[in-house]
């Protein structure tokens, strides 16, 4: 679809903060470091919340660009009662994640135009979608990159509509943005890549690079507290439908998307240092009332084994349960994205490398035990909040509650948070790992440039569409420049 990964995600916008980028730039990557990325996450957005522009002296927010950005338009019980344990806890309240403090609770914002998702290409394209040089070809699936004589890139070979192959041609160069997934994939089967993997594919290689390898993502766990009591006004998330579509068909107010509303409430914290200025874990606050199984969709999504929602599912049947999801933002693992066969519609083979770095699983158990301190406050008491155990066989042998439980209960139940990144890394050409140049442009290869997720050097402190925009951004100045 257009627009991407950012048609289909929670909306949040998140970028992620000062050390994530200095790191980039300490990494021999010139010109990625905070105070130069700043501005163009600042040109990207339209924010709409006068109170985070106007914070830190409003050094921080733009409001002419094309990514709209906004907190949702409603706010929920729970919402007020997360918060509520959050400053009783000792955390502090941020009216704005993406400035200068990261350290605490808030609400989150979004990428929201009115009551309505604010994709990418909804931002981009529509404003634009009448300009003569821009031409969008649908339906068109590309299998390789098509070179001149020598090492140079002269466009990219695809099929349209599944049957009609086509070659589209650049006067001056290519831009790959197919994605973590797909931009290596196309780069390996154009023979770019790493060399002893194409060579027994028998694709002629024209550059030995580390292509694929550097997987970063943000794996979550999920914990949950059932509550003895209901969270008054819950329920109207269940009220009629048809009122609900006539909010948002006719008066744009209401969202329909109930699932992220439901994560409306954001912590951060480093749990090895508390007086550090940066998190290693994010928390995502969400909450299902009682008999209200749809909730269960996302064991699901995340392909959890049919036993967790099964046991899950007994307790909403019996009381409201409030969620958290734990996300390591600083994972040490790297995964690794491998070509099978020389057929484009073949998919890559994916080893994630979750915990193959077994210092990771430590942010968790600490972030659980910082969890069961929120919901020993006042507020949670009121609600005699208690821990859930899911059923887990192979965790029985432990003492509940153990770190060797936890530890157990970890990998049962991590995921994916749908954060891949650093698949073809920015890197200089002393780095082993490098595919890209901090100026985007692929190794020992003219004519072809990355702009997406995968030349993150390293995974940002966050979600990562805002990241995603700003290399965008970035990048098509870097284009300009070249060519003024």
């Amino acid at each position: 679809m257009l627009g991407g990964s950012g048609a289909i995600n929670q909306m949040v916008y998140f970028r992620g903060n000062r050390q994530d980028y200095d790191q980039w730039e300490q990494l021999g990557n010139e010109g990625w470091n905070w105070d130069e990325v700043l501005p163009y996450f600042i040109k990207s957005e339209n924010n709409k919340a006068a109170e985070v522009v106007n914070a830190y002296g409003g050094r921080y927010h733009g409001v002419g660009g094309y990514q709209s950005v906004d907190f949702m338009l409603e706010s929920l019980p729970y919402d007020s009662l997360i918060m509520e344990a959050y400053k009783e806890a000792g955390y502090k309240q941020l009216i704005d994640f993406n400035a200068g403090e990261h350290i605490g609770y808030g609400l989150m914002q979004y990428v929201l135009e009115g009551a309505t998702r604010a994709s990418s290409a909804k931002s981009y394209l529509n404003p634009v979608k009448d300009r003569k040089n821009l031409h969008v070809i649908k339906n068109a699936f590309v299998t390789s990159l098509s070179f001149s004589s020598s090492n140079t890139v002269r466009g990219v070979n695809l099929i349209v509509q599944g049957k009609y192959q086509m070659q589209a041609l650049a006067k001056k160069e290519v831009i790959l943005s197919a994605g973590v997934f797909n931009s290596p994939h196309i780069l390996m089967l154009s023979g770019i890549g790493r060399k002893e993997q194409l060579n027994k594919l028998n694709i002629p290689v024209k550059v030995d690079l580390n292509v694929g390898s550097n997987l970063q993502d943000h794996v979550f766990v999920p914990i949950f507290f059932g509550l003895n009591r209901s969270v008054s006004g819950f329920e109207d998330l269940s009220r009629s439908a048809i009122y609900r579509l006539f909010e948002y068909t006719f008066d744009n107010k209401s969202q329909l998307i109930e699932f992220t509303k439901l994560r409306n409430v954001l912590g951060l914290e480093n749990t090895e240092n508390s007086t550090g200025e940066f998190p290693d874990v994010q928390y995502y606050n969400i909450h299902f009332s009682k008999g209200n199984f749809t909730a269960l969709k996302v064991f699901n999504i995340h392909s959890y084994e049919p036993y967790l929602a099964n046991s899950m599912r007994k307790y909403i049947a019996e009381q409201d349960v409030a969620g958290v999801y734990i996300s390591e933002l600083n994972p040490k693992s790297r995964g690794t994205l491998k070509i099978v066969s020389t057929n484009p519609n073949d998919h890559l083979t994916v080893d994630t490398g979750f915990f193959s770095e077994p210092d990771d699983i430590t942010p968790f158990i600490k972030g659980i035990r910082k969890q069961q301190i929120l919901f020993n406050t006042p507020t949670f008491k009121n609600y005699q909040a208690i821990i859930i155990k899911l059923d887990i066989p192979d965790c029985d042998k432990f003492t509940f509650d153990s770190d060797q439980y936890w530890e157990c209960y970890v990998k049962h139940t991590s995921s994916s948070t749908y954060h891949p990144t650093s698949t073809a890394k920015m890197g200089p050409k002393s780095d082993s790992d490098a595919v890209v140049d901090s100026q985007l442009r692929v190794h020992g290869v003219k004519g072809l440039r990355v702009i997406d997720a995968s030349i993150f050097p390293v995974i940002p402190s966050g979600n990562t569409h805002a990241p995603t925009m700003m290399v965008a951004e970035k990048g098509s100045d870097m284009i300009k420049q070249f060519y003024i």
